[in-house]
């Protein structure tokens, strides 16, 4: 037996209108609490196109659940990634610092109070999407958070790299304290 079928109402078919591109169709059937063949066949019949273009690698993250582009083959993403490393590298510092030599540690406590403060890319600036369709002004705010991405991405590696500078510092301190200064 034929399910009873819902009529549109203008609400929906105005929100057909402003997703329909801007996300998956299966997407917008969600959004609406439609079936997506039914989402299909009335953007047809409104002459409005469900294609959605999609990024190369764009998907959503594993851990932070964001839109990314930079997945690996476990779903997360760069900034992700970088993210977890970094926090390996000060789990480590601060075993580090507790091996350190008393006299030392004051060195290290304070440098490590100055850290944060090296300079950062800015993020870019959000594209106008005023003129734009709702399609074209979907693509240009998703390129813009893979600009987004890639910035803090790039920024997470840039502390990383200096957290493991210092890590490399403080394990030969710790070293010299222990062989007395002759390592």
């Amino acid at each position: 037996m034929k399910r009873p079928q819902r009529k549109w109402s203008s609400g929906e078919l105005r929100r057909l209108a402003s997703m329909a591109g801007t996300m998956p169709a299966a997407q917008v059937a969600a959004r609406l609490g439609r079936p997506p063949a039914s989402v299909e066949h009335m953007a047809r019949r409104q002459g409005l196109s469900l294609a959605y273009d999609k990024l190369p690698g764009e998907g959503r993250c594993s851990e932070c659940g964001l839109v990314r582009f930079t997945l690996d083959r476990s779903g997360r993403c760069a900034p992700c990634r970088h993210s977890a490393r970094l926090d390996a590298i000060r789990a480590r510092m601060a075993e580090v610092h507790r091996e350190l030599p008393p006299e030392r540690r004051g060195v290290y406590a304070a440098t490590e109070a100055a850290c944060g403060r090296s300079r950062m890319d800015p993020a870019p600036a959000r594209p106008d999407t005023s003129g734009m369709g709702p399609r074209a002004a979907a693509r240009a705010e998703r390129e813009w958070l893979r600009e987004c991405e890639l910035v803090e991405a790039s920024n997470i590696r840039r502390r990383m790299r200096a957290a493991e500078r210092r890590l490399e510092r403080m394990e030969k301190s710790c070293m010299e304290g222990k062989t007395g200064g002759n390592a």
